[in-house]
């Protein structure tokens, strides 16, 4: 009885060990991914010549290995897949910017197109980013649960809060907050970068927007 006991228990043990590594919610950050596909899908269908079916194809074809690696509790490659999300998005972003830059002599005056792409565009790089933020903080979600939010990475005021929750952790709201404030200020707000990866990517997220501002005045200037 006393063997069965202890056989039980440390199956148990190790579900909750599972649980508490592998446990974390991914789905906020698929339906991110989705989301960027669907801007971008619609963005590079205007700009490029890259048909409209593309992107939402990547991002399922992205989604679903990691979901079957991740539910087989196989995590190192299901790591590197969640890293391909915000690297896909990026390179999604990157295109449309450059054609979007590329296009600007073809059109005479500040038009609707031009500010909706823009829109889109800013948009699409506001969740690529967070998407960044969200994977590369304290190692990824699972780990973030898991260590209790030890990281290096980024500093959220809740942090610095003695009546906060020890077992308080960012969700990806907290990250698009971080990515919104980055795109709009252009700095750091009330949440900081302390790792210099972190501080990368807030300067190529923050880059993108200027980029976006500087084709819509310089097209609002050539107009007048």
């Amino acid at each position: 009885m006393d063997d069965v006991d202890a056989h039980r228990g440390r199956s148990l043990a190790g579900e909750a060990r599972t649980e508490l590594a592998y446990g974390v919610a991914h789905w906020p950050g698929s339906l991110a991914l989705l989301a960027t596909a669907a801007l971008l899908a619609v963005l590079l269908d205007r700009l490029t010549a890259i048909p409209l079916w593309l992107p939402p194809v990547i991002a399922v074809l992205l989604i679903v290995p990691f979901a079957i690696r991740r539910h087989a509790g196989r995590p190192p490659l299901g790591r590197w897949l969640s890293l391909a999300f915000p690297a896909a998005a990026t390179a999604g972003v990157a295109v449309s910017v450059v054609a979007q830059v590329r296009g600007v002599d073809e059109r005479p005056l500040l038009t609707q197109d031009l500010v909706l792409n823009a829109a889109l565009i800013w948009t699409a790089n506001v969740l690529a980013f967070a998407l960044w933020y969200w994977e590369i903080d304290g190692g990824g979600p699972a780990r973030r649960r898991a260590d209790h939010h030890a990281s290096d990475d980024i500093l959220f005021p809740q942090m610095n809060l003695s009546r906060t929750d020890p077992t308080w952790f960012p969700t990806f709201l907290d990250y698009l907050f971080f990515s919104f404030n980055t795109s709009t200020a252009f700095s750091p707000t009330d949440t900081t970068a302390l790792s210099r990866r972190g501080k990368l990517l807030m300067m190529a997220e923050s880059a993108v927007s200027l980029a976006i501002i500087a084709v819509l005045l310089a097209r609002a200037n050539a107009g007048r």
